[in-house]
């Protein structure tokens, strides 16, 4: 190729000009199997028989079985951290991003079967009280007029009425109460309705296997009440007349959405759902489809079989739970984590603190890994009850299998957020000022040419000062470009490194006269934002 310009490396001139480095780039985020091992037996079964029989998504079944397990069992256990002797709800958010005809709708109803029986049992006995009620009201409202009737001869033949007026207000007090609706499961609900129900009946299920109900409802906007509901603290609710209502709601919340629903959600209300904390509260999965790879299957005795034990665990605490909704309170039962267990919460926690920390791993999901402490405990506590409800203590080989399951999440939320984030938009800077400077210097062939076209000519939303210089000492840092100065008091240029097997910069020989360094920018003095292991260098290549 020919060149109006030198290769020049620094022999003879007594300083060192730097050299190109040799990067090793960053493998890019992974999509990490998912850990159906880490469950316990009860569980696990289920997650692998609907799997092999099914070819529907690991992750998609487990999202679902974890959510049926945290209803299950919201309403019986509560965990102590190890910071604090206050306990914890035990309930969790999940949201899982699936493409329609995925499998959603199929393994919801095949796992919250006993959810559904139990519901549609809680309605008939709701159905034959309210019955009673009707007729026992109706009973209450003629004698009631019976007593009016009586005070009202009383009152208009001037007779004394102390008596009427006693029968009255003892009638009063014997009015039947009506009885409460005993809502567990939510879907399509008004903010009105579900603030409602959950007062009169605090442990819930918000559940939706097409959540576009969700994000595109009402309720999505009180996240006051939603946040609460998961921090197990209490709501103040004040209707329009006036009455004021406390609400201690333990809620489970699984969401099941196509991700262009979710994604239409987060342009739209993305930044107060995760400024206010609503989103780092959730687990997140995003599913690998299996659409077109799977086998025509007719048998589901495995899964069948797994299910049945499953299910008659779930069926089992529900009718603790029905006891309970009639009178008979059920006491939560604490659940503490083992000397070996909180040494290992312990050690978790000064690792996700080295993740969070600036230019590391979960930087931009910070607030979502911040909170995985209290996910993972709840977590630890729910697969520990739900596989036997005799142990009150967290071992540390349940913990570590809820380690693992929430690091994966994790992991789903960074890759599924890292496009948001502000360390993927400098990336796509530092990308598109590249490419301008490449075809800068190959319009040129290779010249060096005024560092001030790049305010003027460069990518427009890189002009600006503030914006160009972290951007362009990236590349610098990186060894992609150098400043030079040939000579004294003289304007900046951008140089070229050398390519093929040449190193150093491409300028004229003069600007080395009289043993002036013209490179005043170099990888030698000039860091990054990011390492350079954050960037897919072949992207950042001239060849």
């Amino acid at each position: 190729m020919s060149m109006s310009t030198e290769v020049f490396n620094s022999t003879g001139f007594g300083h060192s000009v730097p050299q190109l480095p040799q990067h090793t780039p960053q493998a890019p985020l992974q999509v990490y199997p998912y850990p159906v091992d880490a469950f316990p037996p009860i569980l696990r079964a289920v997650i692998q028989a609907l799997h092999e029989e099914t070819q529907i998504p690991a992750e998609l079944i487990g999202n679902v079985v974890l959510a049926a397990a945290s209803l299950a069992c919201q309403s019986h256990i509560e965990v102590i951290p190890t910071h604090t002797t206050q306990p914890e709800s035990c309930s969790l958010y999940l949201l899982t991003l699936a493409e329609s005809g995925e499998g959603k709708t199929t393994i919801s109803k095949r796992v919250m079967r006993p959810f559904n029986i139990f519901a549609e049992k809680m309605n008939q006995e709701y159905q034959d009280k309210l019955d009673k009620y009707k007729y026992e009201h109706n009973v209450w409202k003629v004698k009631k007029q019976a007593f009016d009737a009586l005070l009202r001869r009383a009152i208009k033949n001037g007779e004394d009425s102390e008596d009427e007026e006693s029968d009255i207000k003892d009638h009063a007090k014997s009015e039947p109460k009506k009885p409460t609706y005993p809502v567990m499961l939510y879907e399509d609900v008004t903010p009105t309705a579900f603030i409602e129900g959950v007062s009169e009946y605090p442990e819930a299920g918000l559940f939706s296997d097409e959540a576009s109900i969700f994000f595109k409802g009402y309720l999505k906007n009180n996240l006051g009440l939603l946040n609460k509901a998961w921090d197990g603290e209490t709501y103040s609710h004040r209707r329009t007349e006036g009455e004021n209502h406390e609400i201690k709601a333990c809620l489970t919340i699984s969401l099941m959405a196509q991700p262009s629903v979710f994604e239409d959600y987060l342009k739209k209300h993305g930044e107060l759902a995760k400024g206010s904390g609503f989103l780092s509260r959730f687990l997140y999965a995003n599913t690998i489809s299996t659409i077109g790879h799977r086998n025509g299957n007719t048998h589901f005795d495995k899964s069948d079989e797994a299910l049945r034990g499953l299910h008659e665990r779930i069926s089992a605490l529900l009718d603790v739970q029905r006891a309970s909704f009639y009178g008979n309170k059920n006491k939560k039962k604490a659940l503490t984590l083992t000397d070996e267990a909180k040494m290992l919460q312990a050690n978790k926690r000064s690792e996700v603190e080295d993740k969070i920390s600036l230019n590391q791993e979960w930087e931009h999901i910070r607030d979502m890994a911040s909170k995985s402490g209290s996910n993972t405990i709840r977590l630890a506590a729910i697969l520990t009850f739900i596989q036997s409800n005799e142990s009150t203590q967290i071992t540390a080989e349940t913990l570590e299998g809820a380690v693992k399951i929430v690091d994966w999440h994790l992991n789903q939320a960074s890759v599924l957020f890292y496009p948001k984030s502000e360390r993927y938009q400098f990336e796509q800077d530092v990308y598109e000022l590249f490419a301008w400077i490449r075809n800068k210097f190959m319009q040129t062939n290779c010249v060096h040419f005024l560092k001030n076209d790049l305010e003027k000519f460069g990518p427009n939303r890189l002009r600006r000062t503030e914006k160009l210089h972290p951007v362009l000492e990236q590349l610098i840092s990186m060894g992609c470009i150098c400043l030079i100065r040939p000579f004294q008091n003289s304007a900046l240029y951008v140089a070229m490194p050398a390519r093929a097997s040449y190193s150093g910069w491409y300028f004229p020989q003069a600007f080395f006269a009289n043993g002036w360094n013209p490179i005043i920018a170099s990888p030698q003095n000039v860091r990054g934002k990011y390492d350079a292991s954050y960037f897919n260098q072949s992207r950042l290549s001239y060849q």
